[in-house]
């Protein structure tokens, strides 16, 4: 059987999952959401198994042939049962962090079979990753992670136009009705007058002018590239993020990544030790190619949409292919 560990109204997920009903081909998947219990962990010298069970149905690890990790964390119901069980807030930390001893061991058990992504890599230091990054040989903007105002203000004055993004992944953040996302934005002479001369740690970088941009998936060294041409009249404010921008506004077409590049990337995988993924990129009217983060999860819906690369598809034959060694 093939396990799929992902979230609610995931609209990849539920395209592979589509795939695989009509292939016919038996799967779990299984939402971070979900009243998810572990019934047992056994380890001993002849092996390891979990068992877990889904609305009173009891599954083993050793039932599945290929995991899928798409996205999120399980048994987080769990967590939030514990914060209303007890307001002792040690209390709460300590069960947590032994319900994440439980969880993790569960994901490792899961990593023994054929896997597609991979729930340990999901969140990758972005830090490490520019690191890496330019070992392997690619550009990145120069960037700089700083908590004075001194220095913020030297950087902005040696490359004229910075941007400022988060240092972990894009969230949403939730106050009563109000909904705020962390985008990519510019910050001028105008943010630096009103920030104190110590703050919080801010990551930022030099804006590079883009000719267009590069929406990279791939899956086991196969890339499936999208270039993105923005339409320059269109006025995004202060935000340099191209997800601000209406998608009609823009222009996609596939694109083929010269061989220089992909080497690179290829190296970077390797180092991140990862087997799916999405990068992004940005490519200036000099054809300097600009490595700017990845996303282990790996995003391709678009790419799906205005390229018509079915990788959806592609997922879903890997991870029946797998099924059928292992029956």
């Amino acid at each position: 059987m093939i396990l799929i560990l992902s979230v609610y109204n995931d609209a990849i997920t539920n395209k592979v999952c589509e795939w695989l009903v009509s292939f016919n081909t038996e799967f779990l998947r299984l939402n971070f959401q979900d009243n998810c219990q572990i019934e047992g962990i056994d380890i001993s010298i002849q092996g390891s198994h979990c068992s877990f069970a889904i609305d009173g149905k009891v599954y083993n690890s050793a039932d599945f042939t290929a995991v899928w990790y798409r996205t999120g964390e399980l048994f987080s119901n769990i967590s939030h049962d514990l914060l209303t069980y007890t307001n002792h807030r040690h209390l709460v930390e300590m069960h947590i962090k032994e319900l994440k001893v439980v969880h993790d061991f569960f994901l490792f058990s899961m990593t023994r079979v054929f896997n597609i992504g991979d729930y340990f890599k999901n969140n990758i230091n972005k830090l490490t990753v520019l690191d890496k990054a330019t070992e392997c040989g690619l550009l990145i903007p120069e960037t700089l992670v700083t908590s004075q105002k001194r220095i913020l203000t030297d950087f902005l004055t040696i490359h004229s136009k910075i941007i400022v993004k988060p240092l972990f992944a894009s969230n949403v953040i939730y106050a009563g009705e109000v909904e705020y996302s962390t985008y990519t934005r510019f910050m001028s002479l105008v943010d630096l007058d009103e920030l104190d001369d110590y703050f919080y740690p801010t990551f930022v970088q030099r804006y590079i002018e883009p000719f267009f941009e590069l929406r990279v998936f791939v899956y086991n060294r196969t890339y499936f590239s999208m270039a993105i041409f923005k339409d320059d009249q269109v006025q995004t404010g202060n935000m340099a993020d191209i997800r601000v921008q209406k998608a009609e506004s823009s222009r996609y077409v596939p694109f083929k990544l010269p061989d220089n590049v992909l080497i690179s990337l290829n190296k970077l995988i390797l180092s991140l030790e990862i087997n799916s993924c999405s990068f992004d990129l940005m490519v200036t009217k000099e054809h300097e190619y600009y490595f700017l983060e990845v996303n282990p999860a790996g995003q391709f819906d678009f790419l799906n949409k205005y390229c018509n690369y079915y990788i959806d598809n592609l997922l879903a034959q890997s991870l029946q292919c797998e099924k059928k060694k292992c029956s």
